[in-house]
């Protein structure tokens, strides 16, 4: 079962305001992104109202190009019903933020690898606009891709790798664009995203986020219980007799074959 997204919403807010999801699900992992509009190189501190806690995504951990500073937060195992986020940077400070809900993943340590890049007209070529590559430890890894068109042009964004789920236009700023995809792999993974039209002048901070499934990490092992090797003490009738299960595997790559116990 791959992780399944549920939501996104987002706003607007001066800092020390308020933002807030409804998490239909417990144990959902949530994904925050904060852009403080001001100035880079600002700190943000988040306060949950189920006094849960926020981690950035690093890497990149905050992106702070420009004239502003962007971030990734999650929050693992989330408490169902209302959160009230209380965003903090600089008094004063506009922040706008989207939060994204997804489903169908591990309780504990849902989170196996982030990565993230800013980019300055990256071009408008199918998946020029992306995070930078990355590693999981499971090939069937829900990788998450939030890609953040930060000017008022906000229109041509689209999904590229993976499957969109949303786009959302924050207060008229930003443009918040949430994709999908397995991993596939264990090496070189990203998320990409395309703008056709405004690729080659606009800029962009795009996250990904590699979500643990519920469900098992590989395909089953062929094996998974009886004896590693033929064991000559077991008398043939004893495989007629049912004592031992008359299920031979094909021989291993070392020769030997499985006995698998009733």
């Amino acid at each position: 079962m791959s992780a399944t997204w549920v939501q996104t919403v987002g706003g607007a807010l001066t800092s020390g305001g308020t933002g807030a999801i409804t998490v239909a699900n417990a144990n959902d992992v949530l994904l925050l992104f904060i852009d403080d509009t001001a100035a880079s190189g600002r700190s943000i501190t988040i306060a949950d109202s189920q006094s849960q806690t926020w981690t950035i995504c690093t890497p990149p951990g905050a992106l702070a190009g420009g004239s502003e500073t962007q971030g990734l937060y999650y929050l693992i195992g989330a408490k169902v019903g209302l959160h009230t986020l209380t965003i903090t940077g600089t008094s004063g400070d506009t922040i706008l933020w989207a939060c994204v809900e997804y489903t169908n993943v591990l309780a504990t340590g849902a989170i196996d690898a982030t990565q993230g890049l800013q980019q300055s007209a990256p071009g408008t070529g199918a998946g020029a606009i992306g995070s930078n590559p990355y590693n999981v430890t499971n090939v069937n890894d829900t990788l998450v891709g939030i890609s953040v068109k930060y000017t008022t042009n906000a229109a041509g964004l689209v999904a590229s790798s993976g499957t969109q789920r949303s786009s959302t236009s924050v207060a008229s700023s930003i443009l918040v664009v949430v994709e999908d995809q397995i991993a596939g792999a264990l090496t070189g993974v990203h998320s990409n995203f395309t703008d056709a039209t405004n690729g080659g002048t606009d800029p962009y901070s795009t996250f990904s986020v590699a979500l643990f499934p519920t469900g098992p990490s590989s395909p089953p092992e062929p094996f998974m219980s009886g004896r590693a090797q033929d064991d000559p003490t077991i008398p043939p009738q004893y495989l007629l007799a049912g004592k031992v299960a008359p299920i031979i595997y094909p021989p291993s790559p070392q020769g030997q074959r499985i006995f698998v116990m009733p």
